[in-house]
């Protein structure tokens, strides 16, 4: 199996590997949504370090055969019916926490936290919450109810309160948590990029006209408001300046709201996104009222086109990109300067995101403080 095979190149290498429960309401995917691609790259880099990882997550419709070469996985029913737990589940989790065959736990989303919570600290090992998202305060953000706002105060309190660690895909969402209680370890683990799927591209000359891409799964909120924005806001006064100007959206999610706006259209699914990001003018990541980070900004560097981006989109790495703003006027300017005189290919910023940004690199905290666990001395 391929991933023995890279467990067992690498764990001669070091002597800190440990045996890992991870689990997840959502299962790992490489070719999945965003937090689905964080949870199987993350997986993968830790299998490379030497770790050995063991996923237990909920079935359904996603897939798991790209996880299936990287690590073991367990996938079981959440309900037996809408609203009713799997009694089950709960007893499989309470067995694999209970046992002694895990040095640590990762559990990613906060939201599968109710599989691990009810289990006591001292019964299982060092446990660490990759929480993805930091709702506190954004509910208010977009106007939602303070009982939303509570029940994620309340949760996230719990959470801190009973895991050894808590993890954070940003600074700005590290500045969301609150202060009190203390007890958990913070990590900032940021979004990263896998080289192998950013292959050197000819660039924007073989597009027949140049345009902007915009990609993303349009259910997200940060995403869909943004592509608003991005539609009423920003496209008409740039149509008003390049009459021809074109822009492209990609991903899923938008089905029958697709708003009639000249010169945009909308493609679905990219089959290749390198290719559909490596051919155009410049790619566009409006993402407003943002939670967690964007992973796609890391995706859009690494294309080797130009990106421009508001802060929210690009709040999981400060310092990369020379375009990061909210105002709109900045957003025509370079959406007009692009569209009538493309750049060379590629961008100064690709083969930094392709080493910096790499999963092996972004990965590292989560990898240390595995490594900083006690091990339990058994193999799985």
């Amino acid at each position: 199996m391929e991933s023995e095979t890279r467990v067992s190149n690498r764990a001669t290498e070091r002597t800190h590997t440990r045996n890992v429960l991870w689990i997840s309401n959502e299962t790992p995917d490489q070719h999945g949504q965003g937090g689905q691609r964080r949870q199987y790259f993350q997986i993968r880099a830790l299998v490379d370090a030497g770790h050995r990882v063991h996923v237990m997550s909920l079935a359904g419709g996603q897939d798991d055969t790209s996880l299936k070469l990287v690590a073991t996985v367990d996938r079981f029913r959440g309900q037996l019916m809408r609203g009713v737990r799997n009694p089950m589940a709960r007893l499989t989790f309470s067995r694999a926490l209970r046992s002694d065959r895990y040095d640590a736990v990762v559990v990613s989303h906060i939201e599968s936290w109710r599989w691990v919570g009810h289990a006591a600290r001292r019964h299982r090992p060092p446990t660490l919450v990759d929480l993805h998202n930091v709702y506190v305060g954004w509910y208010s953000q977009i106007g939602g109810s303070e009982a939303d706002e509570r029940e994620a105060l309340g949760l996230l309190e719990r959470v801190l309160e009973s895991s050894d660690g808590v993890s954070v895909c940003s600074r700005s969402e590290l500045e969301r948590l609150p202060e009190d209680p203390p007890l958990a370890e913070r990590l900032v683990v940021p979004h990263g990029v896998d080289p192998d799927e950013w292959p050197d591209r000819l660039g924007p000359g073989q597009s027949s006209a140049p345009y902007v891409a915009l990609f993303g799964s349009w259910t997200w909120i940060p995403n869909l408001r943004g592509l608003e924005w991005f539609e009423s806001t920003v496209w008409p006064a740039v149509m008003s300046q390049v009459p021809t100007a074109r822009a492209l959206v990609a991903g899923s999610g938008l089905g029958g709201r697709q708003a009639k706006v000249p010169g945009i259209s909308y493609v679905g699914r990219a089959e290749d996104l390198s290719a559909f990001l490596g051919r155009a003018a410049t790619v566009a990541i409006p993402v407003r009222s943002g939670v967690g980070a964007s992973v796609k900004y890391a995706e859009a560097l690494a294309s080797g086109a130009p990106v421009i981006a508001t802060r929210d989109a690009a709040s999981a790495h400060p310092g990369f990109g020379r375009y990061v703003s909210d105002e709109p006027d900045v957003w025509i300017r370079h959406l007009v300067n692009h569209l009538t005189e493309p750049a060379g290919w590629p961008t100064p910023e690709r083969e930094r995101a392709l080493t910096e940004l790499s999963w092996s690199a972004v990965s590292r905290p989560l990898d240390e403080w595995l490594c900083a666990q006690q091990p339990r001395g058994r193999a799985s």
